[in-house]
């Protein structure tokens, strides 16, 4: 296959060896954020949802026993085809066939491929507009800090004092 790391910004060999190192859970998964630059993970819902869409392509990889190469290459196409449809304001159509040509020039194994096609076609391309729809939604995320004052309710002597009216 052709050498991902001269066609695509996204992890490096180094970082990807640096992940598979760490355990599986929270810390993992904040390292892959941070590695590709998303900040806010805890806090912000969209720098959440990119996260989980790095993390959820390169938990295929492993689960489809791609090796280094194989997995740089996906997830560099993946990050490049989510930009150009997600972030770039393209269509489905012009990313699912950038995304053919980008697979069939990086994988040769028909068996591959055709895991890959099966992959993104249930996942990334079902859902796009939904990713669409979060991404470019223009309202950005704040917090407020805002000071309220409560009152003490005032605190009374109880029921002994009280008088019952008109009874026995």
């Amino acid at each position: 296959p052709h050498n991902p790391s001269s066609s695509y910004s996204g992890l490096t060999p180094s970082q990807l060896t640096s992940l598979s190192s760490l355990p599986p859970g929270p810390e993992k998964i904040k390292a892959l954020g941070s590695m590709m630059g998303v900040r806010q993970y805890d806090s912000n819902p969209r720098a959440a949802i990119l996260v989980d869409f790095y993390w959820y392509n390169l938990e295929f990889c492993g689960e489809s026993g791609f090796g280094e190469g194989e997995t740089l290459a996906f997830f560099g196409i993946m990050r490049e085809v989510f930009e150009l449809v997600v972030e770039g304001g393209g269509d489905g159509e012009g990313g699912f066939a950038k995304f053919k040509e980008e697979v069939l020039l990086h994988f040769r194994d028909p068996g591959q491929v055709k895991k890959i096609m099966s992959y993104v076609s249930t996942s990334f391309f079902r859902n796009v507009k939904a990713y669409k729809y979060v991404f470019e939604n223009g309202r950005e995320d704040r917090e407020e800090v805002r000071g309220i004052v409560v009152e003490t309710p005032i605190v009374g002597g109880g029921l002994e004092g009280a008088v019952l009216l008109g009874g026995d």
